[in-house]
């Protein structure tokens, strides 16, 4: 709030070769946008920012095929997606099933490439898909819930870490087979230790760093991989 503004601009030109044009109807709010607010304030004051949002197709440009105006398509990364109407490459765009809310579908791309990534950084170690544990820190944000659904999929033992015993219990709802521990309560690392057993902690993911961070690193077992993303 501090460095945007909201702007009143001219509509987009009608889409081009290869690309539709989108009434956005939703758009997320990743890190990775934040970051880049704060690098607008010293590269343009009239850069507009955001790279993924959910819509509807208002217009198609030449070239394109298996959209249809009207579609619900999401779309990443698309520069200057915190708008009302887009211009979109159209090989950018996927089509929205009808049972997935726009909330649901602002999110889909860049967060599933992310945990697919994540999955394959991980499977990189012998252990995991087999004895080997992954801690999964930040377990209750979109990716860390998505990566606890894969990891189930693929057969991968996930240990779930928090940051409030609120969130703890919302994951105990929802994976309830998973363990999962609150960095806000003492001694949360010896209880993960414990729930672990004798299995050796192979992978570490973590989108946070700092104190936890460096806990987390300490429960790998020799020769552990951490992660470190967002």
């Amino acid at each position: 709030a501090e460095v945007l503004e909201v702007s009143t601009v001219a509509a987009p030109p009608e889409p081009g070769w290869g690309h539709i044009q989108v009434r956005v109807r939703a758009f997320s709010v990743h890190p990775g946008d934040l970051l880049a607010v704060a690098m607008t304030t010293e590269v343009s004051a009239t850069q507009r920012v955001g790279v993924e949002a959910v819509g509807v197709i208002t217009e198609i440009g030449p070239g394109v095929i298996g959209l249809t105006v009207g579609q619900r398509v999401a779309f990443f990364p698309n520069p200057g997606s915190w708008a009302e109407t887009v211009n979109v490459p159209a090989d950018l765009a996927v089509g929205v099933p009808e049972g997935i809310s726009d909330e649901v579908a602002a999110q889909l791309i860049c967060n599933l490439i992310t945990v697919l990534m994540l999955r394959r950084a991980a499977e990189e170690h012998p252990a995991v898909g087999y004895d080997g544990v992954v801690v999964n820190n930040a377990a209750s944000s979109s990716v860390g819930r998505l990566f606890t659904t894969t990891a189930q999929d693929h057969h991968i033992a996930t240990v779930s870490v928090v940051r409030s015993a609120q969130r703890a219990d919302e994951l105990k709802v929802l994976f309830p087979e998973v363990p999962v521990f609150s960095t806000d309560a003492g001694g949360w690392r010896d209880r993960l230790s414990a729930a672990v057993g004798a299995r050796p902690v192979a992978v570490v993911l973590d989108p946070v760093g700092g104190r936890v961070g460096a806990e987390l690193f300490g429960l790998l077992a020799p020769g552990g991989t951490l992660i470190s993303y967002g």
